[in-house]
């Protein structure tokens, strides 16, 4: 009998994630069938309305769930997860799955996990056990790890991690980040074609920009980007392209900081969303990135870019040494910026890493995943570990 699995994704990064393994079910139309669960930031026209190249993708197979959002504060965000919860309970009623996967710490995942969870669906969640002190986000992704039957993670670290949250070792498996794979499955666009599709020309210097809210501190985003967008305003040869932050607390005021500084600086441009083929296509061209996204620890340094990575959201991730961190000063950030452009740091950046392992991790996840019975996974319970207080 063929097993029915969903994918839930709610942002353009985490899709480009998962493609590559939806892609493993899809190919095996005798032993599954599969639902891509659409929701989140891919419906919103601000961010690009990426629904429309998942239904490209996967025209028969895509599900929308609509989640209610009206506004960038503490309030709305409740009330956003609140009708996620209720969206997802809805469908899962209707729909049965006999196990759905999920990926991260987004807000949009968590609804979907706790829907599924109480309708006894069992979980797969990957990229768990990870640490980023520098938001709420440590709090929800280890919520959806206790509410997961099967762990998949990027470093024996993490692994760790969860079983000292009380895990079993059994249900955990390093397989490395699955971005690794977009790296070198995903073709990259031809460089004229790229640069004609965003409006864009080729300077002495360019940087990709990926700034995020910091979801512990609303007053400290405001802080933050106005920072980070007058030091910019030093470097006239450097030319940002900015993608558009997640919808978490107070980016509304950050896509509007950005937007002014666009318009009074000819050397930027705002882009609603890349997606993962054309990021990657473009940071190929591009000096690095520079901003507080999981991207730039994860995935950026394997293209052999340098990344700077600013503020505290990131802190607790293992970090490549091709990352420069720094704190939201003009100082630091200055500092940062001509390191990265110093012919030291050049030297550096072509160093191989495989910190978050090697490419084949979706393949290695469907074979796992194809040999487990999730009948013996519904219910878990908590593992102690023999420890002297």
């Amino acid at each position: 009998m063929k097993k029915n699995v969903a994918f839930v994704t709610g942002s353009r990064a985490d899709y480009g994630l998962l493609k590559n393994l939806i892609n493993q079910f899809k190919n095996d139309k005798k032993n599954y069938t599969y639902k891509v669960l659409a929701t989140g930031m891919h419906l919103e026209k601000r961010y690009g309305e990426t629904i429309h190249n998942i239904i490209q993708d996967y025209p028969k197979n895509t599900k929308i769930i609509r989640m209610n959002i009206n506004g960038d504060n503490s309030h709305a965000i409740n009330e956003y997860i609140s009708s996620g919860i209720k969206k997802f309970s809805i469908y899962f009623k209707k729909n049965k799955f006999d196990f759905i996967v999920v990926l991260g710490d987004r807000t949009e995942i968590f609804a979907a996990s706790v829907a599924s969870y109480y309708q006894r669906i069992p979980i797969v969640h990957l990229h768990g056990g990870e640490v980023t002190n520098g938001s709420l986000d440590d709090s929800i992704r280890h919520s959806i790890s206790k509410m997961s039957s099967i762990h998949f993670v990027a470093h024996s670290s993490y692994k760790k991690r969860l079983i000292q949250l009380g895990e079993e070792k059994n249900k955990i498996f390093n397989v490395g980040a699955i971005g690794v794979d977009s790296i070198f499955l995903n073709k990259k666009f031809a460089k004229k074609n790229i640069l004609k599709k965003y409006n864009i020309s080729l300077k002495n210097k360019n940087l990709l920009v990926t700034f995020h809210p910091d979801t512990i501190s609303s007053k400290d985003n405001i802080r933050q980007i106005k920072i980070l967008l007058k030091t910019f305003s030093k470097f006239k040869d450097i030319f940002y392209l900015f993608t558009i932050p997640n919808n978490d607390i107070k980016n509304l005021t950050i896509i509007k900081s950005i937007k002014k500084f666009e318009k009074n600086n000819q050397n930027s441009k705002l882009v609603p969303s890349l997606g993962q083929t054309d990021y990657f296509s473009i940071l190929k061209l591009y000096d690095g990135v520079i901003g507080n996204s999981s991207s730039g620890i994860i995935e950026v340094p394997y293209f052999n870019k340098g990344v700077i990575n600013i503020g505290n959201r990131q802190d607790g991730r293992i970090l490549s040494k091709k990352i420069i961190s720094c704190n939201v000063t003009e100082d630091e950030i200055t500092k940062s910026i001509k390191k990265l452009y110093s012919k030291k740091f050049k030297t550096l950046i072509n160093l191989k890493e495989n910190i978050y392992g090697r490419q084949g991790v979706a393949k290695r996840i469907f074979k796992i995943l194809s040999n487990i019975k999730f009948n013996d996974n519904k219910f878990k319970s908590f593992k102690d570990i023999n420890f002297k207080c």
